[in-house]
């Protein structure tokens, strides 16, 4: 817990920082100014000592909610670009694939959004680096309302639950041969891309899904998009890489070298 503590006593830093020279009169420019302006408006609404809103509005609050976006909106995007690199440098002929639909679908132009439904196998392969990387295999905690069973198990009220991704994404009876990546199996005859398997869940399941879903989706199409249009990417050192880490599953330290596309 150690690395927690030292990033939460740098995030307190930084927000009694900012808190200096807040002026509530400016325009709100990042999450971190948003925090502020929302507790000054909710300070200034009422003077009542409600407890439950002083805890929204506290130093805690900030630092925990300024923790979650680092964690949900940079480290597992990231972790799942290092991941999508590793497996297409390792299994070049997948490369070259993605490679032949981009040329055929953008040609030299700068791809964009605009060209996801024509690059299926762009988005399989994301897909299957988050099914085989299985960069979070334990989803974000939950806590049951209410006396519930499970499978015939009991859980109680008030128990804090965790969507287990790795028992799905890793398990033969759900996957042909899960540990190896194969963009493929999200392609169907016709050469479109399949979303609706029912045993693929990195984001989390049931109603309360990852917040960041939608926006990761396309943070991380952009992000292999791009480079993969223009380079051609090939290893140096350190493969096939290993799976590091406990509560985020990221390969080991790899190099690779780019060699620009003609």
């Amino acid at each position: 817990m150690k690395p927690f503590f030292e990033m939460h006593g740098i995030f307190r830093k930084l927000i009694r920082e900012r808190q200096k020279h807040f002026d509530p009169t400016e325009q709100v420019e990042n999450f971190l100014s948003g925090l502020l302006r929302a507790k000054h408006d909710l300070e200034a609404e009422s003077e009542d000592d409600d407890s439950q809103r002083t805890a929204l509005i506290s130093e805690d609050h900030f630092v925990v909610a300024i923790g979650d976006m680092f964690v949900a909106g940079y480290e597992s995007t990231s972790t799942t670009l290092r991941w999508v690199i590793a497996f297409l440098v390792n299994y070049p002929s997948y490369q070259e694939d993605i490679q032949r639909q981009l040329d055929e679908a953008v040609a030299n132009q700068m791809p964009s959004l605009d060209d996801r439904p024509n690059l299926p196998l762009v988005q399989a392969a994301i897909i299957e680096a988050l099914k085989a990387g299985n960069t979070v295999p334990l989803a974000l905690p939950h806590v049951t309302i209410t006396d519930t069973t499970l499978c015939g198990y009991r859980v109680p009220k008030d128990t804090i639950v965790f969507a287990n991704t790795e028992s799905v994404h890793l398990d033969p009876k759900c996957w042909e041969d899960p540990a190896v990546f194969n963009p493929y199996r999200h392609i169907d005859t016709d050469g479109r891309l399949v979303t609706n398997q029912g045993n693929f869940f990195p984001f989390g399941a049931g109603r309360w899904v990852c917040a960041g879903k939608a926006l990761a989706k396309v943070e991380l199409f952009l992000f292999v998009l791009w480079p993969f249009h223009k380079f051609t990417f090939v290893p140096e050192e350190g493969y096939p890489p290993k799976v590091e880490g406990a509560l985020i599953h990221f390969p080991s330290p790899y190099k690779v070298c780019a060699i620009k596309r003609n």
